[in-house]
């Protein structure tokens, strides 16, 4: 199990760089500029980052076979998961409407999550972001939605 934690990681990342339009802006001519990855450096995960893992891994796993595709990461400068929902809905209603369930969904999950951390998790600790065709539509943090802006 702890292997695969790292591996599923990695796989949340790429999709989320695939499905978040990053990936396609850039040219495929181009070759980006980061450094080598030295995989046997060390690396501190904080605990946003194993909050978001395991909170990527509890929503795949128990999500119904209609729920769209869901990936949470950890923002270190907003120091909040955001939980990341890729529907093919395009309508604003649509797109709240799945963010409710989702947060629906982790006001259960939450509890589980944070038992296995010794730490309880607050809704304020968490963003719901709601793509539609690879475009931000809404999204909801600290009590509110926000309309994506064009």
């Amino acid at each position: 199990m702890k292997r695969t934690s790292p591996i599923l990681a990695a796989g949340l990342l790429t999709v989320l760089w695939f499905t978040t339009g990053e990936c396609q802006a850039a040219n495929v001519d181009e070759t980006p500029t980061y450094p080598a990855a030295v995989l046997t450096k060390p690396y501190a995960p904080v605990l946003g980052d194993m909050i978001a893992l395991n909170t990527s891994e509890l929503l795949t796993a128990l999500r119904a076979n209609t729920d769209p595709p869901t990936v949470a990461i950890f923002d270190r400068d907003a120091e909040k998961v955001a939980v990341c929902v890729y529907g093919t809905r395009g309508t604003l209603d649509a797109g709240k409407k799945t963010l409710d369930l989702v947060r629906e969904k982790m006001r259960i999950l939450s509890p589980m999550i944070g038992y296995a951390y010794h730490v309880t998790l607050k809704t304020e600790g968490f963003g719901y972001i709601y793509f539609s065709n690879d475009k931000e539509l809404v999204r909801w943090e600290d009590g509110k939605y926000t309309v994506a802006s064009e």
